[in-house]
């Protein structure tokens, strides 16, 4: 079957003609596209070569939309995974996994701090 669609129907036209157009169409149109001044899109923060390389539908609605929680979480999981994630790793390979996702040591020890303080 074929892969679900970037995004819903509701938001795709005005991402998906953006995103194809090419980078000059997407700063000129920058308001219109939720997303960091570098790019970065949806709950997840990801470029959108790493949509197309990681996303997920997390919810089933046959649509892939990093602006709900179920399809960021979802595409998250998915890309640690990808980069080694499993249960049982190391401390050193959960860093450097986070790392992947965020090439900022403070953000790798902070969400792991966080991890620790939630198992509590």
């Amino acid at each position: 079957p074929p892969p679900p669609p970037l995004f819903s129907s509701r938001r795709r036209h005005t991402r998906w003609t953006s995103m194809s157009r090419g980078l000059g169409d997407v700063y000129k149109r920058q308001a219109q596209i939720p997303g960091s001044f570098a790019g970065a899109m949806g709950y997840a923060q990801f470029m959108p070569s790493n949509i197309l390389a990681y996303g997920k539908d997390g919810n089933n609605d046959g649509t892939i939309d990093l602006l709900t929680h179920p399809d960021s979480m979802a595409s998250i999981a998915n890309f640690l995974k990808r980069h080694g994630w499993k249960p049982g790793i190391s401390r050193k390979k959960q860093e450097k996994v986070i790392y992947h996702y965020n090439h900022s040591e403070y953000y790798v020890k902070t969400i792991l701090t966080i991890a620790e303080r939630l198992k509590t």
